[in-house]
């Protein structure tokens, strides 16, 4: 995939505090990159450097290619709106400053990909919070920019607006480039392809295995025990296996069959398990801990 940025041991500070100490990270084309860490770690502060709007103590940020005039669509942890404009004369208007040459039609083909029909007539002083972000998206992508960049996207959502949004996300990186920052673990294991984690000042990469074919991961009691059973699996990650079938009931039920009489199979899962994820997130807190042991 081609590369659309890449960032080069970005470091920052502010007064006394230090945000930015060791960043670095790579963005390519056609898929979803998370951006994940606590309360005031520094990630919005790293969202607005890479997009120009900061710039570094030290460090670079290099954009790759051909860029268009207007390369970046962004949407803030608050959706950027005008309360007393209707939606789809709000979209309208952010088509036309970004020189959308055929304005109506990229309105009305983000208003249904973002599934705004039916308030698109609506002033978005009206709208409940889950389609006032639905719009902040739509505006973000109407001009159909090469990278994505969206702060806490489903920042205040209810778990059904959660999922609601998740197809919306993971579609948005087969245009483009996608950097989001999120807490919730469930939608960054269900949209994301790789995951940064900011901690410290310092980014670590987290990668997230993902297999095309219909599938069944499994957890082992022991890395050796994984080992011993990759051969036959799709995919390794740690004591984790992914076991690939042909998408029908009955080869799914057939290869249930088959790894619940294997031996040291202590859980299943429909997909790439949290529990791996996890276990990859306390080796990357202990990685960062033993290089820099004097970062409190």
């Amino acid at each position: 995939m081609d590369t659309i940025l890449s960032a080069q041991h970005l470091a920052f500070r502010r007064g006394r505090q230090t945000i930015l100490r060791d960043a670095s990270l790579t963005l390519r084309a056609q898929e979803v990159v998370a951006l994940i860490g606590g309360n005031g770690a520094g990630k919005t502060t790293l969202l607005e450097i890479l997009t120009g709007a900061l710039a570094p103590d030290s460090g670079s940020v290099r954009y790759h290619g051909q860029l268009p005039r207007f390369w970046l669509g962004y949407l803030p942890d608050k959706a950027p709106l005008y309360p007393q404009w209707r939606v789809r004369e709000f979209l309208q208007t952010c088509a036309e400053l970004r020189g959308v040459h055929d304005s109506k039609a990229a309105v009305d083909e983000v208003i249904a990909r973002c599934y705004l029909q039916a308030v698109a007539h609506k002033r978005c002083g009206e709208l409940s919070h889950g389609y006032r972000q639905r719009v902040g998206l739509a505006q973000a992508q109407v001009h159909r920019p090469p990278l994505l960049v969206l702060d806490e996207p489903t920042n205040g959502l209810d778990s059904e607006q959660r999922a609601a949004l998740r197809p919306l996300l993971a579609g948005l990186g087969e245009r483009g480039c996608v950097l989001m920052t999120s807490h919730n673990w469930d939608e960054v294991l269900a949209v994301a392809h790789r995951v940064y984690r900011l901690q410290d000042g310092v980014l670590q990469e987290i990668a997230i295995p993902r297999v095309a074919s219909p599938h069944l991961w499994l957890a082992c009691e022991t890395l050796a025990q994984a080992q011993a059973l990759a051969q036959d699996a799709v995919l390794q990650d740690g004591r984790f296996l992914a076991f690939a079938y042909d998408g029908t009931d009955a080869a799914r039920q057939l290869l249930w069959q088959r790894l619940v009489a294997l031996p040291g199979i202590t859980a299943f899962y429909e997909r790439y398990p949290d529990d791996a994820f996890q276990e990859k997130l306390s080796a990357a807190m202990r990685q960062s801990a033993e290089e820099h042991p004097h970062v409190a």
